[in-house]
């Protein structure tokens, strides 16, 4: 196993690490019961290639649909639907047994081939699922299930998406510097992005310098969201996820998710909002509630700490008569959110998300965003700030240089 060639879609990790990864997944295998999992990968994540649990265990996914067949012992398999992208493959992925049909037909009709190989039609089959919502649980299509139930009626099937997803939260010195690496090329897009604003340019001109960012330092950018809003009289609180031709005026707030990184799971988020020229008083008064709450999570945040101690950084919000916006101040990420989900104002839309951790605790080696959402009650002024770390001994690791906390008035 080995890849031979690096590429811009999948971070390089070593084999020591793809062999960790494969011990695990083993273990909890044995500790289920399973003999072999079948692993669905299913479409893009943004702009990003491949799928997040298959490239995951491969460092490659095809960017439409692959499948793996991952089996307690032997070679796992990755089967293709389009033969003509094998030699590629074979290229950039860990796992060297890649297979698909000459015709270019589903390759899941491959990968139950390589399951009868594994001689499991009586055994034990653990489907893990595209891995891009969190605890949904989600596994194959409809369609594709009842295939699967249909060709292997006597097997018992069961779904291995939740605890393969958990594996993913703790990361390891390899992934993090990764995570390191996509933050540095998150500071500069911020940099970026502040230097490129102008009253005259439209949103979609802001956007496209981060683009330009990111293709100079060969990272991919799963979603980025840039708006421009009115700061006096705003109409809404929320950004717009896509930027538009928009005209960039004075009084305008600029709002922006900016997420750079490499592959499918290792990119950045930031947070950002500034000012083109003076904004109305309740958001300089946002500002600083918002910037409080930061640097106190940021100082004040240590492995052992459990989702019910993370609201009391919440207080300030409370104190000074404003709201949450929404989300949870604290939320793993590592591509797209994920557990642990903790830190919300009671009335908070995001109080259901956070309940399921209130007893979870941050462990080391956990990457998470801080994400503060500070909102004008019956008014649509709200402001946002926020970086990405990771939790170690020492507390938390904020990768983020760029100081978000920071009031920018262009």
């Amino acid at each position: 196993m080995g890849r031979s060639f690096l590429c811009d879609a999948f971070p390089y990790f070593s084999d020591e690490e793809y062999q960790n990864r494969f011990k695990r997944v083993r273990e909890k295998m044995a500790e289920h019961g399973i003999d072999a999992l079948l692993i669905h990968g299913s479409g893009n994540v943004g702009n990003s290639v491949g799928q997040v649990n298959l490239s995951w265990l491969a460092g490659y996914a095809w960017s439409t649909e692959s499948f793996m067949v991952f089996p307690y012992e032997g070679e796992p398999t990755i089967t293709l639907a389009v033969p003509i992208q094998i030699e590629n493959a074979l290229k950039i992925s860990y796992v060297q047994d890649i297979r698909s049909f000459s015709n270019s037909g589903p390759s899941l009709l491959k990968a139950f081939e390589r399951l009868k190989e594994l001689k499991v039609e009586k055994g034990r089959i653990g489907l893990v699922g595209p891995g891009n919502v969190s605890r949904a649980g989600y596994t194959l299509y409809k369609e594709q299930y009842d295939l699967l139930v249909q060709e292997f009626p006597n097997a018992e099937i069961v779904n291995a998406t939740t605890w393969f997803d958990d594996l993913r939260l703790i990361k390891s010195e390899e992934e993090l510097n990764v995570l390191r690496e996509a933050a540095r090329v998150n500071d500069l897009a911020y940099h970026e992005l502040v230097q490129t604003t102008r009253p005259g340019r439209e949103e979609r001109d802001l956007l496209r310098a981060v683009y330009g960012v990111a293709a100079r330092h060969g990272a991919t950018y799963p979603f980025i969201s840039i708006v421009a809003r009115d700061s006096i009289n705003p109409p809404s609180f929320n950004a717009g996820f896509y930027p538009t031709n928009n005209v960039i005026k004075e009084h305008n707030l600029i709002q922006a998710e900016l997420t750079l990184g490499y592959g499918t799971t290792y990119s950045n988020k930031m947070w950002p909002q500034f000012f083109v020229g003076e904004p109305h008083k309740d958001f300089i008064r946002l500002h600083e509630v918002a910037a409080k709450v930061y640097r106190d999570l940021v100082a004040g945040l240590k492995v052992g700490m459990k989702g019910r101690e993370i609201n009391k950084f919440l207080q300030p919000i409370a104190d000074a008569g404003f709201e949450q916006a929404g989300n949870a101040v604290v939320g793993g990420w590592s591509n797209q959110m994920h557990a642990p989900f903790m830190g919300v104002l009671p009335g908070s839309w995001g109080e259901s998300f956070a309940e399921a951790d209130l007893d979870k605790t941050l462990e080391k080696g956990m990457t998470l965003t801080l994400h503060i959402w500070v909102k004008v009650p019956n008014t649509q002024k709200a402001y946002w700030m926020g970086s990405s770390g990771a939790m170690t001994d020492k507390g938390f690791e904020n990768f983020n240089k760029f100081p978000v906390d920071e009031l920018i008035i262009l």
